[in-house]
């Protein structure tokens, strides 16, 4: 047997999507007011899912001949505030943390920068793909600081050189 994963977004411009997402979007980047229920979150997968079903029957969108082929279809979930702040604590108390930790420092971080990345790592359009270039922005900001000093490995285990403290100040990454 052969499984072939295809992801489409070919009803992803019908008003009704749009205006959901579009709430979805202003939820999670913490809009006043704005916040999604978890009924409302069930709604909106279940209303992307019919979507996308009668979408790929649609033969504007699919020839026949293709979606005769389709032996299941699987619609995947909006990501949520939670799910984006999951994928953010990933991303830097992984990732980002064991990069420093090679280089000789240790990392400490806010509660609200999980926030920032979050507000500013997620998109409607493209889910969570931004925050790897707000991350990555965030350790380009820190390797070129006044003071960081890159260390070389030693036998495994980095001379410890000090700590990196992330906070948010002004709306920004401090």
């Amino acid at each position: 047997d052969t499984y072939v994963v295809v992801a489409a977004n070919a009803w992803m411009n019908q008003p009704v999507i749009q205006e959901r997402l579009q709430k979805l979007e202003r939820a999670i980047k913490g809009a006043a007011g704005a916040r999604l229920k978890p009924a409302e979150i069930m709604d909106l997968n279940k209303t992307l899912a019919e979507a996308g079903i009668a979408a790929i029957k649609n033969p504007k969108q699919f020839k026949p001949e293709f979606v005769n082929r389709v032996g299941g279809l699987i619609p995947f979930q909006v990501m949520t505030p939670d799910a984006v702040e999951k994928i953010a604590h990933i991303h830097v108390d992984n990732l980002l943390a064991k990069k420093l930790k090679a280089q000789g420092y240790t990392l400490q971080c806010d509660p609200a920068v999980y926030a920032y990345l979050v507000k500013n790592g997620y998109s409607v359009e493209y889910g969570a793909r931004p925050l790897n270039r707000v991350v990555e922005a965030i350790e380009t900001e820190i390797t070129t600081a006044e003071g960081y000093e890159p260390g070389q490995e030693d036998a495994g285990e980095a001379k410890i050189k000090g700590m990196v403290h992330l906070s948010v100040r002004g709306g920004d990454i401090a």
